[in-house]
């Protein structure tokens, strides 16, 4: 009787068994279990039941448990009826910024060409108000590029794109750099009254004034053996020189300061000879306007052969220079084919002293003092 009712129970067991297996095969059939797992899926990734609905409509679903990552972008994109079927993987790859206007800037950046990655930077770098700018501006192919240079500043952003448009073949870092010096406007324009006039590295150009008072607190006469006539210089410009003429005299070479410390007065008198001579336009090429001259700040000179003539390109002198005057903390100020950027002619007579790390620098990588303080705010 027992044996009876086990086998009957066993029947029925096996039955049951049967039975779910067939429920389960149906529900596989359907599609339904499958449903349901992939949605608890992407609910456990966080994504909301109507942003789900929606994956379901467009047959995301599968890409979407692929990527098994939460996407706030994506998210937002959707509920706010801003999404865009072309964008669903840059969506996926763009890190959400909490900003009311993010998605339609998105759109905009990725309408003009920009790449997820090239989003990403726009966003991690720019701050919310120059968006803008980038939305309302051609293209740029190389932004990411610009954005990392470590002397890229926002605020000159709107400058980097107009001078780019019209200066077409510079590359990025040119046009950072010349943007910085303030080559996008004319000279002696938005002149900036120039605070730290002792600072070694004091950029005193066509952009950047000193004060009609100023005189440098530490200037020394220079020796007449190492001089054309009466001039001073800082101490430690002076010092430097001594070492750099020394050097040079065991060459066979005389190098003197034939023009040291002037000052404001005497810049003003010098310009403006040069003006009744020459004209203004002419005048600006080669002589500093007072104020503007960087022998203001005693840190330059003019130098001197032997016979007291300013060193010419040609000379063994100026071949010296070139090849040793970092090594004593001195640069050629106005190079030769770099006129356009120091904004005087070139003069193969004039150096200033730098210091010798920075010297060293700027003659290593081809640089003006100029393009050298562009590069390093």
């Amino acid at each position: 009787m027992k044996k009876k009712k086990r086998n009957k129970f066993k029947k029925i067991l096996i039955v049951v068994i049967l039975l779910i297996i067939v429920i389960i095969l149906s529900l596989l059939n359907f599609g339904v279990l499958d449903d349901k797992i992939n949605k608890y899926k992407l609910g456990k990734l966080n994504y909301s039941k109507e942003t789900i609905d929606f994956f379901d409509k467009k047959d995301l679903t599968i890409p979407i448990i692929k990527y098994n990552k939460y996407s706030k972008t994506l998210e937002v994109a959707i509920s706010s009826n801003n999404y865009i079927d072309r964008y669903f993987n840059n969506y996926l790859n763009i890190i959400y910024v909490d900003d009311e206007d993010f998605i339609v800037n998105i759109n905009k950046l990725m309408d003009m060409g920009y790449s997820f990655s090239d989003v990403n930077k726009i966003y991690e770098k720019l701050e919310k108000k120059y968006i803008q700018v980038v939305t309302s501006s051609e293209y740029i192919g190389d932004i990411q590029k610009y954005l990392d240079l470590s002397y890229f500043v926002n605020d000159n952003l709107e400058r980097y794109i107009t001078y780019h448009e019209k200066m077409k073949d510079l590359g990025y870092e040119d046009v950072v750099t010349y943007v910085n010096i303030g080559l996008d406007k004319d000279y002696y324009t938005d002149v900036n009254d120039i605070s730290n006039p002792d600072d070694l590295l004091v950029l005193c150009n066509k952009y950047n004034k000193l004060s009609s008072s100023y005189v440098p607190n530490d200037l020394v006469k220079v020796d007449s053996n190492y001089s054309t006539k009466s001039n001073t210089l800082k101490k430690e410009v002076y010092e430097a020189f001594l070492k750099l003429a020394d050097a040079a005299k065991l060459d066979n070479l005389k190098l003197l300061v034939g023009s040291g410390y002037r000052s404001y007065q005497y810049q003003s008198g010098l310009y403006n000879s040069y003006v009744a001579r020459d004209g203004v336009i002419e005048a600006d090429t080669y002589s500093a306007r007072a104020g503007y001259s960087e022998h203001q700040t005693g840190l330059a000179i003019d130098v001197a052969d032997g016979d007291k003539k300013y060193l010419d390109e040609d000379s063994a002198e100026y071949e010296w220079l070139v090849n040793n005057a970092y090594k004593y903390g001195f640069i050629i100020r106005y190079t030769k084919n770099k006129e356009a950027v120091t904004g005087y002619q070139f003069e193969p007579w004039h150096i200033r002293y730098v210091g010798v790390n920075v010297a060293t620098y700027i003659n290593s990588n081809n640089l003006t003092f100029d393009e050298y303080m562009a590069r390093i705010k």
